[in-house]
């Protein structure tokens, strides 16, 4: 199995059999392909080798067989929050609506309803998946849980962690065994327990060389071997061992190919190849 991983410079693998790092941005096959990605955020691989990457306002379609891409615009105050693959489907949450990746290839709006927690003057800030529900985050408000299959609100989080409410957004997250992981940018990473309702928080330590990097992640990723990867801002890759309970790190090292490209990474995928 491999981590894709989306730096600001494109993607790279890392191997885990190997433990080495694969940079697709220097490799004569594909580096045309991921030429001018504008301020790539997510990344996620669908069937046949086909890549998607979001950045604010454009979504990537890059075929690795056919070594085709195609670009997609979103425009006005329609600014793309994630990408995600559920059930063999290809989910994408802009700040306004919801998209599925059709038979064609081709992202086509669907419907979903907040309901109350949402208003027209609101937006999304960010979306996940875990188990058979999704995970919304509304903009200065909180968490929504919500059944993709019955279109309903689960259950509603209010932001209660002291965070004010106009810094409540860009929140990177994930639920990871019955937890709520979420960091808002510049405080900390936070784990809320669903049943107790009590939350741990750690916080950028700089002289703790096994301690969280920054106060800032921009994407919180667990593998299938159950190991924790943050994507921490301009500061490389957290590796979060379960055995040991501390951190570890990857970054970019000038002039060293096996390195990862860049040390401002955004976003993580796991293939099954």
């Amino acid at each position: 199995k491999n981590i894709w991983v989306l730096t600001q410079m494109g993607p790279c693998v890392y191997d885990h059999n190997l433990l080495k790092i694969k940079n697709l941005c220097l490799d004569p096959d594909y580096k045309s392909l991921f030429k001018n990605l504008l301020l790539p955020r997510k990344i996620t691989v669908g069937k046949d080798s086909i890549v998607w990457i979001v950045s604010s306002y454009y979504l990537h379609r890059i075929d690795l067989k056919l070594k085709k891409r195609k670009d997609y615009k979103f425009q006005g105050d329609e600014y793309l929050v994630n990408i995600l693959r559920f059930k063999e489907d290809i989910y994408i949450a802009s700040s306004k609506y919801l998209y599925k990746v059709n038979q064609l290839n081709e992202p086509e709006r669907i419907l979903f309803n907040l309901g109350e927690h949402m208003t027209d003057n609101q937006s999304l800030a960010g979306f996940i998946a875990f188990g058979e529900k999704f995970l919304f985050v509304i903009q200065g408000k909180g968490f929504v849980v919500y059944d993709p299959v019955k279109q309903t609100v689960e259950k509603f989080i209010r932001n209660k962690w002291n965070i004010p409410d106009q810094d409540f957004q860009g929140v990177a997250m994930n639920v990871i065994k019955n937890k709520l992981w979420f960091c808002v940018p510049n405080y900390g990473l936070h784990i809320y327990d669903f049943i107790t309702g009590e939350t741990e928080v750690y916080k950028a330590n700089n002289y703790d060389p096994y301690a969280l990097k920054n106060n800032i992640l921009q994407e919180i990723f667990e593998d299938k071997n159950g190991q924790i990867w943050l994507s921490v801002y301009k500061k490389g890759i957290n590796y979060i061992d379960i055995n040991y309970n501390q951190f570890s790190s990857f970054y970019n090292i000038p002039n060293d190919p096996s390195s990862l490209p860049s040390s401002n990474v955004v976003s993580f995928f796991e293939d099954n190849e």
